[in-house]
């Protein structure tokens, strides 16, 4: 008789390990990423540790490219590097930024790539999965997904976009998918930017630009916003919408400014 129980709870054990393991399934998307970061060049200027990456060449404008899998987080130290991803897959479970820019920064995606950059874990500050002390550019002809499970998206000072690749930006609902002091897109760029699911699309602390581009706002609390911040309660803020095709939906509200502070140029033309 205690052979039988035995067989049955040996059983029963084997039963829940199974649906265990059926619900722990790998992401198919990581899957093709490997398990091994590559870094072009990779000299002296590059330090590798298990969890952290940090590329400070003595010399501004040096371009690295970026490939495969890395879990932590990679720090740029001098101003003006080119970080250029060619399908590279980086997530921070450890509650910092996947890209974390110490100085003017510029993250180009290569024509064709697939490229996925994830922060979440347990938060040491409300950080974006790109983070940017400085000017980030934003640029590049291939796909960049970036999900910020922490709080924003992408944060940076003054972040500029650019090129004709595709953005993809969804932060948490505390967050902004784009999180700012100054955004600024200029004339004939023909990029597709989508900000998605968060608390805000793009939240500025000066002034939103936008000369061209394709944006797609959806499922956020406010679409668009700027917001004097208490640090510096004069800096001017304003929406500007100069160019570009905005498709706005299931956002509860469209932008909050400053009175009379919203420029559409579509309004003009209706």
């Amino acid at each position: 008789m205690k052979k039988t129980y035995r067989n049955y709870f040996i059983a029963f054990l084997l039963i829940i390990l199974l649906m265990l393991t059926s619900c722990v399934k790998e992401d198919p998307v990581r899957s093709k990423y490997g398990n091994e970061i590559s870094i072009f060049p990779m000299d002296s200027s590059v330090k590798v540790s298990k969890t952290l990456i940090t590329i400070f060449p003595e010399e501004s404008g040096i371009v690295y490219t970026i490939s495969g899998y890395f879990k932590g987080q990679i720090v740029v130290a001098t101003k003006n590097t080119v970080i250029k991803l060619h399908n590279a897959y980086i997530e921070n479970p450890f509650g910092k930024p996947a890209i974390n820019c110490k100085a003017k920064t510029e993250i180009s995606t290569v024509r064709g790539s697939n490229n996925y950059l994830l922060s979440y874990g347990r938060s040491y500050g409300d950080s974006g999965a790109i983070y940017s002390k400085k000017t980030l550019v934003l640029g590049g002809s291939g796909n960049l997904y970036v999900k910020g499970k922490i709080c924003h998206a992408v944060e940076g000072a003054d972040i500029k976009i650019k090129g004709s690749g595709l953005f993809d930006f969804e932060a948490s609902k505390r967050g902004s998918a784009i999180c700012c002091q100054t955004l600024t897109v200029e004339s004939d760029k023909t990029f597709e930017c989508y900000l998605k699911n968060s608390k805000n699309g793009i939240k500025a602390d000066g002034t939103i630009e936008i000369s061209s581009g394709n944006f797609f706002i959806s499922g956020n609390d406010t679409a668009l916003k700027t917001d004097t911040t208490k640090e510096k309660p004069k800096m001017p803020h304003y929406i500007k919408l100069n160019g570009g095709n905005f498709e706005f939906e299931n956002n509860r509200r469209l932008y909050l400014t400053d009175k009379d502070a919203f420029y559409y140029y579509k309004d003009e033309q209706e």
